[in-house]
């Protein structure tokens, strides 16, 4: 294809105006409900934000962030940015899963917890299997004997079945 055939491709294409007229090749303020990719000004709460991060990494504590804000004001695009920079930050790194935020919480605390573990799934419970098998110490942390049991279970197999049954057990079926 010739520059001239490549060129008058671009003049058809519909973003070609608002490129000839703006420089962007699509609406670069989407719509509050379109999170995915939108550009964001960094402000003093990232700073915050990534500290929490850091010294949940550093300290092996637990760490709150509390995001409040009027519908549309970019509460979801904020969780979205910390949630890929950190997943790609430990894209190489054993044993983190990074648990996607929920945005409409469960009356519950129940709730949020069978959502939290569906969201953790089988492959996680296959994950936790493996290690548990090469180091056990962690079972003896866990705080119920039922939770205890149901740890050495899935470290004493390699049955799918049992791992199905936990999950279940975990989702309080």
């Amino acid at each position: 294809m010739s520059v001239r055939d490549k060129l008058r491709e671009l003049r058809d294409d519909p973003g070609h105006e608002l490129y000839d007229r703006f420089g962007v090749l699509s609406n670069p303020f989407p719509a509050s409900h379109q999170t995915a990719g939108n550009p964001r000004f960094p402000s003093a709460a990232d700073d915050d934000a990534a500290d929490r991060v850091v010294a949940f990494f550093r300290d092996d504590t637990s760490q709150v962030i509390v995001i409040e804000g009027r519908q549309g004001f970019g509460k979801t695009n904020f969780l979205n940015h910390f949630e890929l920079d950190v997943r790609d930050a430990l894209r190489e790194e054993d044993g983190y899963y990074v648990v996607r935020y929920l945005a409409d919480p469960e009356d519950t605390f129940d709730g949020t917890t069978r959502r939290l573990v569906e969201e953790l799934g089988l492959a996680h419970l296959d994950d936790l299997s493996r290690q548990l098998k090469e180091d056990q110490g962690p079972i003896d942390e866990a705080r119920s004997h039922d939770m205890r049991s149901a740890l050495r279970s899935i470290a004493r197999s390699d049955d799918q079945e049992t791992k199905q049954l936990m999950m279940e057990w975990l989702l309080g079926l």
